[in-house]
């Protein structure tokens, strides 16, 4: 709801949605990135003939309760909408893992860009099934800047590249 903060919604809700990524071993999971943060959700197929929100489990993955202070969403709106917080995501293998989870790797890799932070680094456990999470792209941010983008290259997963709006360009 559109007077609902960001830290108060549940169960995946948002105005907006800014990106989608399926796990790639898992097609029953998925993070989407969005206005209230990022959540992981997942599909559970027995429960097809129920409403559409309880087919599947939704966890908030960023921010999180134990999230530092200053990782967590603004708790204001900018002019009529709450800024669109996280911008972009990008999930893929930990290519600096092996290890082995009920026949998947283990480990997972999420860049997620958060509107006027940056880029943030989690790495999701299948094992445990949660992500843990640090400040990524140590880069000069122009001083006031708005949504970022977030690629990843795939045969070079060590090449994190992103983008930012400057806010404070005149055009």
């Amino acid at each position: 709801p559109p007077n609902q903060t960001p830290t108060n919604s549940q169960n995946g809700r948002a105005l907006r949605y800014t990106r989608i990524e399926i796990d790639p071993e898992d097609g029953n999971r998925f993070w989407v990135a969005s206005q209230t943060g990022l959540w992981r959700g997942t599909y559970d197929p027995g429960r097809l003939g129920q409403p559409e929100a309880q087919r599947a489990d939704w966890v908030r993955e960023f921010p999180t309760a134990d999230t530092p202070a200053a990782w967590n969403l603004a708790t204001s709106r900018s002019g009529d909408y709450w800024p669109s917080h996280a911008t972009d995501l990008r999930v893929l293998p930990d290519p600096r893992d092996d290890e082995r989870h009920e026949g998947r790797r283990r480990f997972l890799i999420l860049y997620l860009a958060v509107y006027g932070q940056g880029i943030y680094r989690g790495r999701f456990d299948r094992r445990e099934n949660r992500t843990e999470w640090d400040r990524a792209l140590a880069v000069s941010w122009p001083a006031r800047f708005g949504r970022v983008l977030v690629d990843v290259c795939v045969h070079r997963p060590q090449n994190v590249f992103a983008v930012a709006a400057d806010l404070g360009l005149a055009l």
